[in-house]
């Protein structure tokens, strides 16, 4: 099982060139990639979302492409920057009456003055891709790593709740029966009060009656059996490694509406509080199924 979110950085070198990758990704219904490559790597932006298609399955992805030159083979010097810099100097000079003292090191770092980027060309750029193809096969590798073990904790978490999900239908399915011996002592003991000019057969009818009519009412045993074959489907898709957030997301949804109508239909505060229970513990499942590729 793996997380949506997750981060992965690779480096590659060739030629002079630094080659950085950055991946990292967020929750997101569907498959989003965002890329971000210098301006001469742009060519390789459809061979970028193509080995990130074939890694990623559902989420927002962000790519960051960077691209430095660590020992260029040309440096230039732009002459006419530092002729306009020194006319302006020269001219706060005599505006200000002061005496500036600027060193060449210092005009070096100027803004414009020294170029230190080797121009690429068309060819040279392609000669790039190998290396580039495998600084983002190694990010998304680590980035899938990384989203492994967080999908880890998530499913360890979920299997928890799930098991206090299951202890919790257990108590429903403990009190349902009591239920309806607690209707039927109260209804015994009403019909006792009533002034009562029927027979005892008469009154004895009406009383199964009136108990068979509230048992179908809030008979909830269709409910819990469907919560527990949930469970038992929930509990069997979290072991799969692939592809299960959706799945786990419509299960989330079936238990919660399963747990709704017990609660409406249960005549039992207590039932009625277990299944309050049973949806705060589904939020929490919830909330983390959302983050599950």
């Amino acid at each position: 099982m793996k997380s949506m979110t997750g981060f992965g950085y690779a480096q590659e070198k060739e030629s002079g060139f630094c080659i950085e990758v950055e991946v990292r990704s967020y929750n997101g219904r569907y498959l989003k990639i965002n890329t971000t490559l210098p301006d001469a790597l742009r060519i390789f932006q459809q061979d970028v979302e193509l080995l990130a298609k074939n890694a990623v399955s559902r989420g927002t992805l962000e790519i960051f492409i960077s691209l430095q030159q660590e020992m260029p083979e040309h440096i230039s010097i732009n002459r006419e920057a530092i002729r306009l810099y020194m006319k302006q100097l020269r001219g706060l000079k005599d505006e200000l009456c002061i005496k500036p003292e600027l060193s060449l090191d210092t005009i070096l770092l100027l803004p414009g003055v020294l170029d230190r980027n080797e121009k690429l060309d068309r060819e040279r750029t392609r000669r790039l891709w190998p290396r580039v193809r495998r600084a983002v096969t190694a990010a998304l590798v680590r980035f899938d790593s990384a989203r492994m073990r967080e999908g880890a904790k998530i499913q360890k978490h979920i299997v928890s709740v799930a098991a206090e999900i299951a202890e919790q239908l257990k108590k429903i399915e403990k009190f349902a029966p009591q239920t309806i011996k607690e209707y039927k002592f109260k209804l015994e003991q009403r019909l006792k009060k009533l002034v009562d000019t029927r027979s005892h057969n008469l009154q004895a009818n009406e009383l199964a009656r009136e108990i068979a009519l509230f048992a179908d009412k809030c008979d909830i045993s269709e409910e819990t059996q469907r919560i527990s074959s949930h469970l038992t489907e929930f509990t069997d898709i979290l072991k799969r490694s692939e592809n299960i957030g959706k799945n786990l997301e419509f299960i989330v949804q079936e238990l919660f509406r399963e747990a709704n109508t017990i609660a409406s239909k249960a005549n039992d505060n207590k039932i009625v509080s277990v299944a309050v229970g049973i949806k705060n513990n589904l939020e929490k499942i919830k909330e983390q199924v959302q983050n599950i590729e």
